[in-house]
């Protein structure tokens, strides 16, 4: 993480402000989800509650995304590794399907965690 940080600092000075921008949307993104999964897997062990447990592993989701966007970067791997079309594809197919694993569980966690606030407030659903 702090060679990370460290590269990021470095590629401020060295590239363009939108490319700075970009990285630091990404390192953000890696450090807001962590966080997330770091706070919401000790409150399922708490808890035993199941809609934390979504959370962290779509937390985890996104993180797996934005730490592979750090380290490989946005170049197609097919240009940047000089690998075949199906690699390229197998690439892209299983980061975007982290993503959309990990969007449906944040919304299947936050909809429990809303649904049960909702009730605990003796309003109804």
């Amino acid at each position: 993480m702090l060679l990370l940080v460290a590269t990021f600092i470095y590629t401020a000075v060295h590239a363009s402000l939108l490319g700075t921008f970009r990285d630091g949307e990404r390192l953000a993104e890696l450090f807001a989800n962590l966080f997330v999964a770091f706070y919401a897997f000790p409150a399922f062990t708490r808890s035993k509650d199941r809609a934390f447990l979504f959370l962290a592993f779509g937390a985890v989701c996104f993180a797996y995304g934005a730490l592979f966007s750090l380290l490989l970067g946005v170049r197609p791997p097919a240009t940047a590794w000089h690998a075949s079309r199906a690699q390229a594809q197998w690439y892209y197919a299983t980061r975007y399907a982290a993503d959309v694993v990990g969007l449906i569980l944040y919304a299947w966690g936050a909809s429990s965690l809303a649904r049960r606030a909702s009730r605990s407030d003796g309003r109804k659903v």
